[in-house]
């Protein structure tokens, strides 16, 4: 359950296909601060909002791909 309003709202319109809301729900999943840190949702709705065009979560993902730590990272 989401205790957060501002979190219940993003969800709900990244359910109804807002990629912005995809996108900043993810990054809030990614952040665990107003909702349980879960990484694979987090990256899940932003890799949604990047197939919508939305160009910010498609940078993010070209940051996180191309990041040399986060490649180490998840080669160990």
């Amino acid at each position: 359950m989401i205790k957060s309003k501002r979190v219940r709202t993003l969800a709900r319109k990244a359910e109804q296909g807002k990629p912005f809301a995809m996108y900043q729900l993810g990054l809030a999943y990614l952040a665990g601060k107003e909702i349980k840190l879960d990484e694979p949702k987090g990256y899940f709705w932003i890799r949604l909002a990047a197939i919508e065009g939305y160009l910010p979560a498609k940078e993010y993902l070209e940051d996180v791909l191309l990041d040399d730590d986060a490649l180490v990272q998840g080669e160990a």
